[in-house]
């Protein structure tokens, strides 16, 4: 039996920022949207009435974010710039993109800005940074090099 990757979720406060982030910069487009309740989603995530607004996103290889907005309960984790790349859990998201610095310059118009400059892999086979997203994600931005 294989294994694959269905998709990574992320629970966001601003929805329409993220999506805006994603489809503008990233050519992902939308894939699934609704809005999940009662007892199925209620019984599998262990929140009693929990309502959550969420949106699949796929790249053009089928890679997928789920996007995830609580409406109820409307108690969260705050985020946190405190996340660093060797804190312990998911730290980032590892996008590859065309045009690094181009794609830079675009992202930091929007207020994105790196937290690195760009540098060349030991292998010299990517040029990669670092930034910070929407709500203080850490995004890993990586040009193959021909």
């Amino acid at each position: 039996m294989s294994t694959s990757v269905r998709h990574t979720g992320i629970v966001v406060d601003d929805l329409s920022l993220w999506i805006t982030f994603l489809t503008k910069n990233f050519d992902f487009y939308i894939w699934v949207e609704q809005l999940e309740k009662g007892e199925f989603i209620s019984n599998l995530l262990g929140i009693a009435d929990c309502e959550v607004q969420t949106v699949k996103l796929r790249d053009s290889k089928e890679g997928a974010i789920e996007l995830l907005h609580f409406q109820s309960p409307a108690n969260h984790r705050e985020f946190s710039d405190s996340v660093a790349p060797n804190s312990f859990g998911i730290t980032h998201i590892a996008l590859e993109v065309k045009f690094l610095d181009s794609k830079i310059e675009t992202l930091s118009e929007q207020g994105f800005f790196p937290i690195s400059p760009v540098k060349l892999s030991a292998d010299g086979k990517a040029r990669v940074c670092y930034l910070r997203g929407p709500e203080q994600v850490l995004f890993e931005l990586v040009e193959l090099v021909a």
